[in-house]
């Protein structure tokens, strides 16, 4: 399973510009989302290009009948994909983070990242992984490119959209209490965006192994 993680790592380094670039433009595409939703948008944006990436190369070279071929079972082949993907997501963490913080040092309105916006990056993040693996391995990269395409669209505005309506047209009674409490315990509220894309990353996987075991190859 080492060799299928490092293989699609692999296929990949030509693309390791692109880090700072998306870096770069997410953070200033989406500055208007403040500091929450530019860096989750940049951790998306990068974990984006190296999973579909990697997923359009073995889709160009027909690896996946190749692999399948060998004696590798299927459930190696998901499980290393998803592996890979806590890799790609690493290292956009790790340059959005570095782009923000660069940002804040140079005199630009740009915050340090906190637990909070550690937690919702790591949870968006997650988030696109657990949506497109499933319809991937399900019915291919080919078929599924219009539905990652709005995927990562999603993924980018959707939470900065509900901000601000939830600015502008209030909250219910309730939920602003809970979040009045979760602002008050950033490490609560970090673990708690973790925690819930950690469960939605493992139940996608399951769903993903089941899928791929019914796949079909011509």
């Amino acid at each position: 399973m080492l060799t299928l993680v490092l293989k699609d790592i692999l296929t990949q380094k030509k693309k390791l510009w692109l880090i700072v670039f998306y870096g770069v433009f997410m953070h200033v595409a989406l500055y208007s989302l403040g500091d929450a939703g530019a860096y989750g948008s940049a951790t998306v944006g990068i974990t984006y290009i190296f999973v579909l990436g990697a997923c359009a190369h073995d889709d160009k070279n027909r690896s996946e009948i190749l692999l399948n071929s060998l004696p590798i079972s299927r459930n190696s082949l998901v499980m290393a994909k998803y592996l890979t993907s806590l890799w790609f997501l690493a290292i956009g963490l790790i340059a959005s983070t570095l782009v923000g913080t660069v940002a804040h040092f140079t005199g630009l309105d740009r915050g340090l990242v906190d637990s909070e916006t550690l937690g919702i990056m790591v949870f968006i993040g997650l988030l696109l992984v657990s949506f497109y693996y499933p319809v991937y391995f399900l019915f291919g990269y080919l078929k599924a490119r219009y539905y990652h395409t709005l995927l990562f669209i999603l993924a980018i505005f959707v939470p900065g959209l509900l901000a601000t309506m939830a600015n502008r047209v209030g909250l219910p009674g309730w939920l602003g209490y809970f979040l009045e409490w979760l602002n008050h315990s950033h490490g609560t509220m970090a673990l708690g965006f973790i925690g819930a894309g950690l469960l939605l990353f493992i139940i996608s996987l399951f769903i993903s192994l089941k899928f791929y075991q019914k796949r079909e190859f011509a």
